[in-house]
């Protein structure tokens, strides 16, 4: 290989084949020449054409957009070498520059003139996503943009064909009605990319108005053509009545045409393109003369109607002369409802148009509207009965106590007792849309299809719940829990007092419950006992026993045995009677099962509670509790007539004479006499009726002690002094 090493070689500046380099999809093929002279290149040299960038800037790697490796030697000095190159994909400027750079040895030519290049896009130019209109709502800017967003490319903007000399980028703010489009700025290339083109215009909130007055005055059978002041297809046009939209129409409605009924009101229009809208003024549409009757529709003004549920509103009214009658609800009027009723087929709001036609302008009244609510859904509440006490009942009845339902318009009703009783009777064909169906455990209970259900014994315990069905829809009520018990049960015991005599026996039983466990506790420890129904006591106690089962556990009062006391025989007034002069003396004794009265010589003289006595003498009751026996001793003495009450005792000189203060028996053994004793402080130490002639009980007073008494009957102050305690 020949390899020659003398310096002194040059490269002219590279020669363009070409003005711009314009490369597109269609052609990406532009020449350029070079010359280098002085000596011979060595035999490995590369020659590499490199391009700047657009600002003409090589770099320090600049991309080689050509290379060749045969031309090294050059007989002829003027023999230009020729090359070619593509555009890039990312060119884009006005002063791209190539130049020569040999290798061996290394050496660079001057750089081309500046020259435009740029890739010419083979996209569509896309203007506001091909949104041809656009629209400046009350004059606001709205700014649109190229699909294009590169920031190395430039773009040219137009408005009515017009270049916009002041923006160059992706995106333009419109502030001014016109036409406007962009192309992109590909300088001297020939080619042009334009993108589609978008109308602006301004549109404001005031802009739009109904023509005519504001208030227009027709018969009741007049129509009447609302006419919107603008006229544009592209415009969606609005309707309203009584603040309501008029639904059905097409967008494109400037012109809308009332109907004949139902016609007065207040109308506007509301105009939309590209989410700017301007609303008309008001025009009301009012009938000429007042109609003068009034016009109404039975019921409530709002109604839950089921589903398969007749349902009939009724229109009355006060008109003189002949009338029509035209039925409405919110998709406007009811074909061939005409009558005075109407058979209502669903949810939705009603009303009546009722128009005398007599006269040569008609006159209208509308009733007011009835809004019909379907149901979405069901619910039904039970309960027990209001006496129903858990595990101790014996039966309960098992009540439905309201329905509510979710209706269409979401909000919860409760359901009328008048409405329930018309869905439980006939319709006009005979059926019945509203069904009960009790439930217990999940399981059908036959023949239980009213609100009511009784459940009579704690064997039936278990989970009870109601379902409802009126037409097509079903509900389940609340589950109850039912555990009856056996009612108020006792223990019976064989003695009335319990009370348990020496070496005796008293039986506690109870009623058999067929399915339960009874436990008997005494003091509350459980007892082993033979017969569970009936147990022997010998001891005393409290006595109680627990039943189980069916869910329950009932624990009945207990009975307690106590120890025979024989202070449970009472006589009254007292034991000790005065018999008044040709009268007599009543006794009762109380606290016993039965009594027996005996006189002095052990005669039997009455087995009943009182005993009657007309003779002085001392007489014996036995009372009988159980299997034991108490015993008392009455007195009955004669008036001593004595009327001084003693004012001194002597109960400290051991005579055992004056000891205690007596009475005479007017006063002592009288239960309707209360005797009071005060000390010397005023202090009560004794307040009695009956009063024993037994004062002082206990010896602790002391010689000098002075007391006050007071003597009182039927309230009233009988006597009244003092006593003193002597030696």
């Amino acid at each position: 290989m020949l390899s020659l090493n003398i310096y002194g070689q040059t490269i002219d500046k590279p020669i363009l084949g070409f003005s711009s380099a314009c490369g597109s999809d269609g052609f990406n093929n532009f020449n350029f020449s070079f010359v280098f002279r002085d000596g011979l290149f060595d035999t490995n040299n590369t020659f590499n054409v490199v391009i700047s960038d657009e600002n003409g800037d090589f770099g320090a790697n600049p991309p080689v957009i050509f290379s060749i490796t045969d031309s090294n030697v050059n007989t002829f000095p003027t023999n230009p070498v020729d090359g070619s190159f593509s555009v890039p994909d990312d060119a884009f400027g006005t002063s791209y520059r190539i130049k020569v750079i040999a290798n061996s040895p290394n050496i660079e030519s001057p750089p081309s003139d500046p020259f435009e290049m740029y890739r010419i896009s083979s996209e569509p130019l896309i203007l506001n996503e091909f949104n041809d209109d656009l629209v400046l709502c009350n004059g606001v800017a709205e700014t649109v943009s190229l699909n294009l967003t590169d920031p190395n490319v430039e773009f040219i903007w137009y408005r009515n064909n017009t270049p916009i000399t002041s923006q160059s980028s992706s995106s333009l703010t419109i502030t001014q009605p016109g036409e406007y489009y962009a192309e992109i700025n590909y300088g001297g290339c020939p080619d042009a990319v334009i993108s589609n083109k978008v109308i602006a215009r301004v549109v404001n909130s005031s802009s739009i108005t109904i023509q005519g007055d504001n208030t227009v005055e027709l018969c009741a059978d007049q129509a009447y053509d609302l006419i919107a002041s603008i006229d544009d297809p592209s415009f969606i046009y609005k309707w309203f009545k009584d603040g309501n939209e008029i639904t059905g129409l097409p967008d494109y409605t400037p012109i809308y045409t009332t109907p004949t009924s139902d016609q007065f009101g207040v109308y506007h229009l509301e105009i939309e393109i590209s989410g700017c809208s301007s609303r008309s003024q008001d025009v009301t549409l009012e009938q000429k003369s007042d109609a003068g009757f009034p016009v109404e529709i039975s019921g409530n003004p709002t109604e839950i109607v089921f589903p398969s549920e007749e349902f009939t509103l009724t229109v009355t009214h006060e008109a003189s002369g002949p009338v029509d009658i035209k039925w409405f609800d919110a998709n406007g009027e009811i074909p061939g409802a005409t009558g005075d009723t109407l058979n209502v087929s669903g949810p939705g709001e009603y009303y009546a148009e009722v128009t005398e036609s007599g006269g040569d302008c008609p006159v209208s009244v509308l009733s007011d509207i009835r809004e019909i609510l379907g149901v979405k859904e069901m619910f039904v509440t039970i309960r027990s009965g209001t006496d129903y006490d858990e595990c101790v009942s014996a039966s309960t009845e098992l009540t439905m106590v309201g329905i509510s339902v979710i209706a269409t318009d979401d909000n919860e009703y409760d359901v009328s007792q008048e409405k329930i009783d018309k869905l439980l009777s006939p319709d006009s064909t005979g059926a019945i849309i509203m069904r009960f169906q009790w439930y217990k455990n999940g399981t059908t209970i036959t023949d239980a299809e009213s609100i009511l259900y009784n459940v009579n014994s704690y064997a039936e315990n278990d989970e009870y719940y109601l379902n409802l069905e009126v037409g097509s829809l079903s509900a389940d009520s609340n589950i109850l829990d039912i555990l009856l018990g056996v009612g108020e049960v006792q223990i019976v015991s064989s003695s009335v007092s319990n009370a348990l005599c020496p070496g005796e026996s008293i039986f506690l039983s109870i009623t058999d419950f067929t399915g339960y466990s009874y436990t008997w506790f005494k003091d509350g420890i459980p007892i082993t006992v033979s017969d569970p129904l009936n147990i022997e006591v010998s001891e005393i106690g409290s006595y109680s026993v627990t039943l189980d089962g069916f869910g329950c556990q009932i624990n009945i009062a207990e009975v307690e045995i106590v120890e025979f006391d024989d202070t449970v025989l009472e006589v009254s007034p007292s034991t000790n009677a005065v018999l008044p002069v040709g009268g007599s003396v009543t006794f009762e004794a109380s606290g016993a099962d039965s009594y027996e009265w005996y006189d002095e010589a052990g005669n039997l003289l009455s087995t009943n509670e009182t005993l009657e006595v007309n003779t002085l003498g001392t007489y014996i009751v036995i009372g009988t509790v159980g299997g034991c026996t108490a015993q008392r001793e009455v007195n009955v003495v004669e008036d001593d007539g004595k009327l001084v009450i003693p004012n001194i005792i002597t109960p400290f000189n051991g005579d055992g004479i004056n000891d205690k203060w007596e009475l005479p028996n007017r006063f002592a053994f009288q239960t309707n006499v209360q005797i009071l004793i005060f000390n010397s402080k005023g202090e009560e130490v004794l307040n009695t009726t009956d009063y024993q002639n037994n004062w002082p009980e206990d010896n602790n007073l002391r010689d000098g002690m002075l007391f006050y008494f007071k003597v009182i009957r039927e309230n009233n102050l009988i006597k009244a002094g003092t006593i003193s305690i002597l030696q």
